[in-house]
C-alpha cells in the first residue's frame, strides 16, 4: 500500500519493454521547469556586485597564478533523515497517496562539500568551519609556499578571527561571493547539490522499502548519503560548475546584460501617446459628399491636424467617403521610421504609410498614422525605493587581506564585551534575588517575635 512504484522507475520498465520487443518510443525528451527565484536574489544578481567579484578573482589569480587543481568552492548544506518522497503513479482521482517516510520531523545534519576546478570532490560532517578548515588543509596539503584558494559565501561563520589567522598561517586565500547570488556564482550550488540530494531522497526511499518500519536514525545518515554521493560525483561536474559560473576560466562576460536585475530607482516612466491621422498632401480640398468635421477613430485623438500651410481644414477618414469613391482595402508599404522610447521625442510609436487605390493621379496622396508600441501597452516593472536599514550591505571581499583584521578584531572585541555584560547583569539579578529572599526571611522573623509577644 505505502509501497508504489515511482514514476522512473515506470519509464525504465516501459523503456526495457519496448527494447526487448523491438517498438518504437520516445524517451530521452527534457522539459525545463521554472525554478522558483526570491526577490532578494532578483536584486543582489547585479552588474557591480558580479563585477566586483570578478574583480577581486582578477586580482588572487595575478597575484598567485592558481592552477584549476588549488581553486576550491566550499559550502554546506543540510540533509535530514525525513526524506522527500518522489513522485509514483496512483489510481486517477484518488485525492491523497501515502508514502512511508522515518518520521514527521527529522533532525538537520549539516553537510560540508567542497570541489576544485578540475574536478576533484570531497564531503565532510564537521561541528564546526574552523574544523573544517583544519581537515581541509591537511587534504589539500597547502602552505605559506604553495597556497589555495578558496571560493565560499559570506556567511557570519566564515569570517571569523580564528579561521582568518588559522587560513593566513596555512597559506588559504579566500574569497567571498555576493550575497544572495549561489544560485548563479556556485558552483556546488549550480552543477552539485541539486542532483546529489535527489541521490539522496532515493537512498533514503529505498532504505524504507528494504526495511519494513524501520526508521532512519541518525547513525544510517553517514551511510545512505555515503552512497549518494558515490553515486553522482563526478570529474565533469566540477569543471562545468567552474565553467558556468565564469571562476574559471575567468569570464566576466558569461552572463548577459539582461540576466541582472535593474536596481536604478530613478523612474523611465513614458507618458501615453494618442495616435492621430495626418494628411501628407499640402493643397487637398475636401471630398465631396462629406462633412468637414471627421468622426473620431477609436484609440485616436478627436481631431487630426492637416500637416500644410491650411491647418484650419479638416479631412476625415478614409472610412467616411462617399459611394461614388468605392473602396478597396488600403495597401501597406514599409514602415519609414521607427521611434525608440530612448530617443528625445516623447514617446515610442511606430509609423506606417498607407495610401488610397481610388484616388487619382491628381488627388494621390499618403496618409501617416502612427501606433501605441508593445512597450506602452505592456510597460516594463520599475524598481521603487527601498527602505534603508542600519545593517551594512555585504559586498564581496577577499577575506584574508590585512585591512580585514582590524575589523574581525573589533566585532570580537565588541562580542567578548556584550558577553561580560549579560554576564554582569546575570549576577547582580541573583544578588539582589538573594538578598530580596534574605530580607523577606528577616521580616517574617520579626513580624512571629512580635506575635508571640
Amino acid at each position: 500500500m505505502f509501497y508504489g512504484l515511482t514514476q522512473n522507475v515506470i519509464k525504465q520498465i516501459a523503456l526495457e519493454y519496448t527494447l526487448k520487443n523491438n517498438i518504437r518510443h520516445n524517451f530521452n525528451q527534457e522539459k525545463k521547469i521554472c525554478e522558483p527565484t526570491s526577490l532578494n536574489r532578483v536584486l543582489a544578481f547585479n552588474r557591480v556586485d558580479v563585477n566586483l567579484f570578478y574583480g577581486n578573482l582578477e586580482k588572487v589569480y595575478e597575484k598567485y597564478k592558481f592552477g584549476p587543481h588549488r581553486i576550491f568552492n566550499v559550502d554546506e548544506t543540510g540533509i535530514s533523515g525525513v526524506h522527500k518522497p518522489p513522485r509514483i503513479l496512483a489510481q486517477k482521482g484518488r485525492k491523497q497517496v501515502g508514502a512511508i517516510t522515518s518520521g514527521e520531523r527529522g533532525q538537520n545534519t549539516t553537510i560540508v562539500c567542497s570541489m576544485s576546478a578540475s574536478g576533484i570532490q570531497g564531503g565532510s560532517q564537521k561541528t564546526s568551519f574552523l574544523e573544517w578548515l583544519r581537515h581541509f588543509a591537511q587534504f589539500a596539503k597547502c602552505s605559506m609556499e604553495d597556497p589555495v584558494l578558496v571560493i565560499m559565501d559570506n556567511h557570519v561563520t566564515h569570517s571569523t578571527l580564528k579561521s582568518y589567522t588559522f587560513c593566513r598561517e596555512n597559506g588559504i586565500i579566500a574569497v567571498s561571493l555576493p550575497p544572495h547570488t549561489s544560485h548563479r556564482l556556485q558552483p556546488l550550488d549550480v552543477t552539485f547539490f541539486s542532483s546529489l540530494k535527489s541521490a539522496y531522497n532515493i537512498e533514503c526511499d529505498l532504505y524504507m522499502k528494504s526495511h519494513h518500519y524501520d526508521k532512519i536514525a541518525v547513525r544510517n545518515i553517514a551511510e545512505l548519503f555515503g552512497k549518494a554521493y558515490n553515486r553522482v560525483t563526478t570529474i565533469e561536474k566540477g569543471v562545468k560548475g567552474f565553467k558556468f559560473t565564469g571562476i574559471y576560466p575567468l569570464d566576466r562576460n558569461l552572463f548577459g546584460e539582461e540576466e541582472f536585475a535593474d536596481v536604478s530607482l530613478e523612474p523611465n516612466s513614458t507618458p501615453a501617446t494618442t495616435c492621430d491621422i495626418s494628411v501628407r498632401d499640402d493643397n487637398l480640398d475636401p471630398i465631396p459628399g462629406t462633412s468637414r468635421e471627421p468622426d473620431p477613430v477609436p484609440g485616436t485623438s478627436s481631431s487630426a491636424g492637416v500637416a500644410g500651410p491650411n491647418h484650419d481644414r479638416l479631412t476625415p477618414p478614409i472610412e467616411k467617403r462617399s459611394k461614388e469613391f468605392p473602396r478597396i482595402g488600403p495597401k501597406k508599404i514599409p514602415k519609414r521610421s521607427r521611434i525608440s522610447s530612448s530617443s528625445s521625442e516623447a514617446s515610442s510609436v511606430e509609423i506606417t504609410e498607407v495610401f488610397d487605390n481610388n484616388a487619382t493621379d491628381d488627388e494621390d496622396r499618403t496618409v501617416q498614422i502612427e501606433y501605441t508600441s508593445f512597450e506602452e501597452l505592456r510597460p516594463l516593472p520599475i524598481p521603487v525605493p527601498r527602505m534603508s536599514t542600519r545593517r551594512k550591505k555585504q559586498k564581496s571581499t577577499i577575506l584574508t587581506t590585512t585591512p580585514l583584521k582590524s575589523e574581525l578584531e573589533e566585532k570580537e572585541k565588541k562580542k567578548a564585551n556584550k558577553v561580560l555584560a549579560a554576564t554582569r547583569n546575570v549576577f547582580q539579578e541573583g544578588k539582589s534575588k538573594r538578598s530580596t529572599r534574605k530580607t523577606t526571611k528577616t521580616h517574617q522573623k520579626q513580624i512571629t517575635s512580635i506575635g508571640w509577644e
